[in-house]
């Protein structure tokens, strides 16, 4: 279980929270879309560790950093 994080929300995200976003998506092999409409990412130890975002009733730009993945 992850301890000691934070979420982020963004309708969508601007400015440093998406080029954290798109810079995390980029590591893990996928492209932000520009139609997200709502985004969240986890963040532990400064970290993003998982995102996930909304382009009106679709789930888009679903990511967990590899080494959390598993960590329930």
């Amino acid at each position: 279980m992850i301890s000691g994080y934070r979420i982020k929300t963004g309708t969508p995200f601007s400015g440093k929270e998406l080029e954290e976003l798109k810079n995390f998506l980029q590591h893990n092999g996928l492209e932000y879309d520009e139609n997200i409409a709502f985004s969240i990412m986890l963040v532990v130890d400064e970290k993003v560790v998982a995102t996930g975002s909304l382009d009106r009733n679709v789930m888009k730009c679903i990511s967990v950093r590899p080494d959390n993945r598993g960590d329930g």
